[in-house]
């Protein structure tokens, strides 16, 4: 069961680091200054925020006391504390 979560954490972070890459310059607050972004670019980046934000969201259920990055804010590094580490290896 352990190794599902942390397989799951690894996912998301690489999946994080795909779009920082190919997004990094499209979050919400850049947006407002950066009008030259095509419309059809944003469009097609929302579907792939939603998709991460769900992960996410059941990610906190796992592991509640682990700090996850803000939807609106995906370059945030997803650092899970000592505790939760150990929790998910304790409940193998």
């Amino acid at each position: 069961m352990g190794n599902a979560k942390e397989g799951m954490l690894e996912s998301i972070r690489e999946e994080i680091n795909w779009m920082n890459t190919q997004y990094g310059d499209m979050f919400p607050e850049e947006t407002k200054r950066r009008k030259s972004i095509k419309k059809t670019t944003l469009d097609g980046y929302e579907p792939m925020k939603e998709q991460l934000a769900s992960k996410l969201a059941k990610l906190s259920k796992l592991c509640p006391h682990a700090p996850l990055p803000d939807e609106n804010d995906m370059r945030v590094e997803i650092v899970f504390s000592q505790q939760c580490l150990q929790g998910m290896r304790t409940k193998n």
